[in-house]
């Protein structure tokens, strides 16, 4: 299958391609490489749906063993029922009344989030994106909002060290709103501080303008605001001033 899209992972433009498929709706296969290192993950409908990892810490039988949700042996003696049955793990636990329905599809969430902060926190390899492909499995717990796993996975994989850097150059830079920007402000699921500097931005105020006001009211501020405009930029909400 050939890929529709390919893009070196380089972190100014991570978040991009990430968020636009989200924004689009997409439904395919991203694939995230770097020699032996390997992440998966379908979309539906812009939303990460089923995902899969050669990071063995990433695996959902080892995840509810280290939240203390189900014990090794219990998980050695559902692994072996479900590979006789055919049942995949999270099924043979829910039957086994080892964990709840909802326990899972919070479960499966959490493997995604960290699955997909696994390629967000990425610093070199290459991003694949095959159009229209599906895992042929039904997923489990996907958010009503396609773009709010993906934010929440890159609010942990970019620092506030790094957001200042990549935005560094941009202190005189004012923005306005773009044509997608009012439906992007509500999928982005911005936090009260988030939105209150993403809000700046669509004055007109100048980017470092904007840092500086927050930077005045706090660390965390000032975290959330070089967030706010590096996502807003990323998103395609945002176009410079008089474009």
């Amino acid at each position: 299958v050939l890929a529709t899209e390919r893009h070196p992972v380089e972190r100014a433009s991570l978040a991009a391609h990430l968020l636009r498929l989200g924004a689009l709706r997409k439904t395919g296969l991203l694939v995230y490489r770097n020699g032996a290192e390997q992440r998966r993950i379908y979309f539906e409908d812009g939303a990460p749906a089923m995902s899969a990892s050669t990071e063995s810490s990433e695996l959902l039988g080892a995840q509810l063993v280290r939240g203390g949700h189900v014990s090794e042996a219990d998980l050695e003696r559902v692994l072996e029922s479900g590979y006789r049955s055919g049942c995949s793990l999270g099924e043979s636990l829910v039957l086994a009344n080892l964990i709840s329905r909802q326990q899972l599809e919070q479960s499966l969430r959490e493997q995604r989030i960290r699955r997909v902060g696994g390629v967000c926190r990425a610093r070199a390899g290459e991003l694949f994106f095959v159009e229209a492909a599906r895992s042929g499995d039904a997923a489990l717990g996907l958010s009503p909002k396609p773009l709010a796993p993906l934010v929440e996975a890159l609010r942990a994989a970019y620092p506030e060290e790094e957001l200042l850097s990549l935005l560094s150059g941009l202190a005189r830079t004012a923005l306005g709103p773009s044509a997608a920007c009012a439906e992007l402000r509500g999928a982005l699921c911005l936090s009260s501080d988030e939105a209150y500097a993403f809000d700046w931005c669509l004055r007109g105020v100048q980017l470092g303008l904007v840092l500086r006001e927050a930077k005045a009211r706090g660390p965390g501020a000032l975290r959330a605001a070089a967030f706010a405009v590096f996502i807003g930029l990323s998103a395609g909400a945002f176009v410079s001033r008089g474009e």
